[in-house]
């Protein structure tokens, strides 16, 4: 029992510090059936972040926030936020290279 709790304890904060380097956590760690259920908000944080959702995140970070404090990860999720707000820049960045300059230009004509 010892053995799991320290499991779930390090893939919890795993996938933080894989969050906050920018890099994207393996789905076959949300998937293992001893760490699905604890898991869960992490992976909903994941996805927030993934897709650059601030509304999500926000809304995963206020429905777990007492869960994240508890586990002594809240501080580290908040850093986050700023990697949220980074993917949604760059997708939105991403949609608008997509316009080509003549085709503003004709419109701002």
């Amino acid at each position: 029992m010892l053995q799991l709790a320290l499991k779930q304890a390090a893939t919890k904060l795993l996938v933080v510090v894989q969050l906050l380097l920018g890099e994207v956590p393996e789905r076959h760690i949300f998937r293992d059936q001893h760490l699905r259920l604890s898991l869960q908000p992490y992976l909903q944080l994941t996805q927030a972040v993934l897709a650059g959702d601030l509304a999500k995140f926000s809304s995963v970070l206020e429905i777990y926030s007492d869960k994240f404090m508890k586990e002594g990860t809240l501080t580290l999720i908040n850093r986050l936020r700023h990697n949220v707000i980074k993917t949604g820049i760059k997708s939105v960045a991403l949609s608008y290279s997509r316009i080509s300059l003549a085709d503003v230009a004709e419109k701002l004509q």
